[in-house]
């Protein structure tokens, strides 16, 4: 359900009760988005092939258990090179965590994340948008404004979805300046 104010969601079947509440706040949801070429990064690495099944077997894991990409490979049953390829491209768009561990054989790259519920809820609503014909739903649509208000991203104060493989003191000046003036 969605008015001028926010959005309202809820599943109230037996196997998948859920509620969310999100308000527009006074410059709405864009206020909280990122701008759009940051969710089509996001979308072009998740559509990478074996990105997704990495990911799904990380959040799989019990939060901020560590692994290694010989295990993550195992798991997946694919190359250690191609497990760790696809491990160090999350690490540098921030999707995973990577910490390094020595002995006197070998060097490991160690992986992780805290995110623990995140992948599942943003696969679940976006789910909830891949409606299939005859399936039933429910939608109760009482704005009278558009959902979204201006281009996504506007007046956010995180904007850019600022990761390791780009130039990380860009934009920095944006989000002090906005923090300070709060």
């Amino acid at each position: 359900m969605g008015n001028d104010y926010g959005t309202m969601q809820y599943g109230f079947a037996k196997d998948m009760r859920y509620a969310m509440i999100l308000p527009a706040g006074k410059d709405g949801i864009v206020a909280k988005l990122k701008h759009p070429e940051a969710y089509r990064r996001l979308f072009a690495l998740l559509a990478k092939p074996r990105y997704l099944d990495m990911l799904i077997d990380i959040y799989m894991r019990p939060p901020g258990q560590s692994f290694t990409d010989r295990s993550a490979a195992s798991r997946l049953k694919i190359s250690t090179e191609e497990a760790r390829a696809i491990l160090d491209d999350l690490y540098n768009h921030c999707l995973v965590r990577r910490s390094e561990v020595s002995d006197e054989k070998e060097d490991l790259r160690v992986y992780s994340t805290e995110n623990s519920n995140l992948l599942g809820v943003f696969l679940f609503f976006c789910q909830s948008m891949m409606v299939s014909a005859n399936e039933p739903q429910m939608l109760a649509e009482l704005r009278k404004n558009p959902g979204l208000n201006a281009i996504p991203g506007t007046n956010a104060l995180t904007p850019d979805w600022i990761t390791k493989d780009k130039d990380t003191n860009e934009g920095h000046e944006f989000v002090i300046n906005a923090i300070s003036e709060n």
